[in-house]
């Protein structure tokens, strides 16, 4: 991985630890284009943080960022957000290897509320930043809770990569997307970056 975008994903997190500790954290992705003035740079788009709650929504979100990688000069994307983990407990264990289908069925659930309320996983809240490239992906995720007075304790920090080949921005990770477009705020960020490209030629 790219020792520049590794910098960025950290500086992301950085920034997004900021801005929940201040209680205004909003998830956004970050997408690397290529050949524009200047030189290659990133550009920024916010999304709705209940995009993420349900998997239609994240589908929109999905599809939005595949049609940017599609249209543009795009070489990575760095996806910032909040997010609630499960960790399986070990009645978690047998339960997901005794019963695969059903396990499957629960932990699709939002919140994973019916696989904690049976002590099956424990949840915890966190950041995660997510750094993919055509061929690499790079998860860093950031625990925490809040404690009573509203303030944040940050727990273990995790990162993981991924060398699979065609996963990543342009690959299987998001091929399941089709390619329509309902974002006119997106149709404006094409339209302003092909712009930048176009003058970079």
């Amino acid at each position: 991985m790219d020792d520049e975008l590794l910098r960025q994903a950290e500086l992301a997190l950085s920034e997004a630890r900021r801005q929940l500790e201040q209680h205004a954290f909003r998830p956004y992705f970050l997408v690397h284009v290529t050949g524009v003035a200047g030189g290659a740079s990133f550009e920024r788009m916010n999304f709705d943080p209940d995009m993420l709650n349900h998997s239609l929504d994240k589908r929109a979100l999905f599809r939005s960022i595949r049609v940017l990688v599609r249209l543009l000069p795009i070489d990575a994307v760095i996806l910032v957000s909040d997010m609630r983990m499960a960790q399986l407990t070990p009645a978690g264990l047998s339960f997901a290897r005794d019963h695969s289908a059903e396990f499957q069925r629960l932990a699709a659930e939002p919140g994973f509320a019916t696989l904690a309320r049976r002590g099956l996983v424990e949840r915890s809240d966190a950041l995660q930043v997510c750094l993919q490239t055509a061929a690499e992906t790079h998860w860093i995720n950031q625990r925490y809770e809040r404690d009573l007075d509203g303030s944040v304790i940050f727990g273990r920090r995790d990162t993981v990569s991924s060398l699979e080949e065609g996963v990543g921005v342009d690959g299987d990770m998001m091929s399941v997307f089709s390619d329509e477009d309902e974002s006119p705020a997106l149709e404006r960020l094409v339209a302003r970056l092909k712009g930048e490209h176009a003058k970079a030629d």
